[in-house]
């Protein structure tokens, strides 16, 4: 099971993605949704967040998911510190 991309989500490009939106959260951080950008400093471009799936909207954008993919190649990271799983 992947995780959301929360706030400042890093990338393996070395950016971060700010999130866009401050309506839905987890522990108190904003999901980042297709459609959010950054500027990756690997590619020296601004970069947007694909949409991976249809299935998790908040305001009418699908949530990102960790491993998702930026429109420069870059993937979004893991940054969360906890893990959810069944036995």
């Amino acid at each position: 099971m992947k995780g959301f991309a929360i706030h400042n989500a890093p990338t393996n490009h070395g950016g971060v993605i700010p999130s866009t939106q401050s309506s839905a959260s987890q522990e108190s951080k904003a999901f980042v949704r297709a459609g959010d950008k950054h500027f990756c400093p690997q590619c020296k471009c601004w970069s947007t967040v694909q949409a991976s799936h249809s299935h998790v909207i908040f305001d009418g954008k699908p949530v990102a998911y960790v491993g998702d993919k930026l429109s420069c190649g870059a993937k979004i990271l893991e940054q969360q510190t906890h893990v959810v799983g069944d036995n």
